[in-house]
Parts: structure tokens; sequence; C-alpha cells
């Protein structure tokens, strides 16, 4: 199955490092598993607010850098906060980055706490 990101998703890539977009784009069509993006770059004011809301984890978030996304996999059409999804997606990911030069760590490796497992960002 051929998966594509939609316009929210593009727009959220704008301004992401350009080896982890790609990185995403080649996972997409590696897995059986569709995502989108929920969110890419990040100001440092959003980070802050986030913190401040107990809503992230740190200040100095990759998110305000660009080498950051959060994802969301869709599994027959909705969103699925499914942790195999997410496994199967980090997989393609890892697939998609042999032959690279960047490495791409999945928050969500060991959790099942989904704020973490939407998170991806290069090492």
């Amino acid at each position: 199955m051929n998966f594509y990101f939609n316009e929210k998703s593009l727009s959220q890539l704008k301004d992401v490092n350009p080896k982890l977009i790609a990185a995403l784009h080649k996972a997409l069509q590696l897995t059986p598993v569709g995502f989108q993006i929920k969110e890419g770059l990040r100001s440092k004011m959003t980070q802050q607010e986030l913190c401040e809301n107990g809503e992230a984890d740190s200040y100095d978030s990759k998110h305000c850098t660009g080498e950051a996304v959060d994802l969301v996999c869709i599994h027959d059409e909705t969103e699925s906060y499914n942790y195999d999804d997410y496994q199967i997606v980090a997989n393609a990911l890892e697939l998609a980055i042999i032959d690279t030069e960047i490495k791409i760590k999945w928050a969500g490796e060991d959790s099942t706490n989904i704020k973490k497992m939407m998170h991806f960002e290069i090492e």
C-alpha cells in the first residue's frame, strides 16, 4: 500500500531537517502502517509553555531546532495509539536510514506513554 503525507503533515515538515524529512518519506513507503506528522518545528516559546503545562519534559527539545517530529499512526483511516503500530513505523525508519549519515531515536521504544511513542528525533 502506498501512503502519502497530507497537506497538514507537509506544512508541519516545513523547516524540519531535510535528512529527517527524507527518512520519513522513505519510511512511509516501507511501512504497512500509515502515519502523519502532528508537529515538526516548534518555537522556544511554545516549548516553554508545554513544559510549564506539564506537556513536555524538557525546555531543550529537538523540536526547536527542526530535528524532531511527533507523528500519529493511521490504521484503517483513523488515528491509532497502538504501541505495535508505532513499533512498525520505528522499524521502517531504521530501514529508511540505512546507508545514511543520520541516526533516529524513537522516544517510545521503552514506553507506552503516547507522547513518547509519537516522538522521533535525530540523535
